[in-house]
């Protein structure tokens, strides 16, 4: 049976996870915790999405300033 296909939705819950880790310094129980899925659910969304991270595409290094602000997403 194929994988069901991320939508919008998961990608902004995705995103909002890893805020609360890298801006928020919680850990993956208490990310868990407050999105209602248990602490292996959390690392293995980490997990995949660090399996599946793409070297940089960026043709001029200048381009890669870290300019987004944290939550970029829900601008």
């Amino acid at each position: 049976m194929p994988a069901r296909k991320a939508t919008r939705s998961d990608d902004g819950h995705i995103l909002q996870m890893l805020h609360l880790r890298d801006h928020e310094g919680m850990t993956a129980y208490a990310i868990g915790k407050r999105c209602g899925t248990s602490r292996g659910g959390v690392a293995g969304r980490f997990k995949r999405i660090r399996d599946d991270e793409q070297p940089c595409a960026c043709i001029k290094p200048e381009n890669k300033d870290g300019a987004l602000p944290p939550r970029w997403w829900k601008a």
